[in-house]
């Protein structure tokens, strides 16, 4: 076997390439503050999805919930919908 290469050992090897462009990658370079804003967009987004998806539970409204895990318009229609059934008799609305 031959001695290992010292130059090679890859311990203080760096890659000598830039660092990609947009143009590369395909991604745009945003700010903290874009960032920023699309988290606060998406918690907001995902709240009010657990909120219309609850009231339609609670509004009695079982098979427009199960749609609205895959379309939650769904979870907007049933939650704005009148209750129906028990969920209507017990006065809670």
């Amino acid at each position: 076997m031959a001695a290992p290469d010292s130059a090679h050992d890859g311990s203080a090897v760096r890659d000598a390439r830039p660092a990609a462009t947009e143009a590369e990658t395909g991604f745009p370079h945003q700010s903290k503050e874009s960032q920023m804003l699309w988290v606060g967009l998406g918690i907001v987004y995902f709240l009010l999805l657990v909120t219309l998806g609850l009231m339609t539970i609670r509004k009695g409204h079982w098979v427009m919930f199960v749609f609205g895990i895959v379309f939650p318009v769904f979870w907007l229609i049933g939650a704005m919908m009148a209750p129906r059934g028990q969920a209507a008799s017990s006065g809670a609305y």
